[in-house]
């Protein structure tokens, strides 16, 4: 969770600064959540062998090409951007698939807040609020910021559409 966490806290980051979440980043998080899986496989409290590992790499990469399929016409209608889908994508690697869309569910709970915010004219937080900016006169949201708060409400409270469920 911790590599997940880091990764997730860089890429706000770099949403903050330059508006995009770099590919590399990404990549990144592709390659280290494999390379826990494989090095999990070697460990003596481990459940499971290197060939059940070896095995779970291409699922768990389908896992990851479904929820970037999920959420592609978020991004394709402008909601969402791209890196925010491929960091949301690369999540489902650390928690699952499920988890990843709780992560997701509180991510739009908190951008509601952060929008709801910005269009009472900051009367609920004074100030200008870094996750919200205007661009030509349209609002602006660094999802990954909702993300990574998001993904630290799924590891606190669990999932909502678990118990939903």
């Amino acid at each position: 969770m911790l590599v997940l966490m880091v990764l997730m806290l860089s890429a706000v980051i770099f949403d903050l600064q330059t508006y995009r979440i770099p590919n590399r980043l990404i990549v990144l998080g592709f390659l280290a959540g494999e390379i826990l899986l494989l090095a999990g496989a070697f460990s003596d409290a481990s459940a499971y062998g290197l060939h059940t590992a070896l095995s779970l790499i291409p699922v768990r990469t389908i896992l990851m090409l479904g929820m970037l399929c999920l959420m592609s016409p978020l991004w394709m209608l402008k909601g969402i951007g791209g890196g925010d889908v491929k960091l949301l994508g690369v999540s489902v690697l650390y928690i699952g698939f499920c988890r990843s869309l709780n992560v997701f569910f509180y991510a739009c709970v908190y951008t509601l807040v952060l929008f709801g915010s910005r269009w009472l004219g900051h009367r609920i937080l004074p100030g200008k609020i870094p996750a919200v900016k205007t661009k030509n006169d349209l609002h602006i949201v660094h999802f990954s910021l909702p993300l990574l708060l998001g993904l630290l409400s799924e590891l606190l409270w669990g999932g909502i559409l678990k118990a939903a469920f």
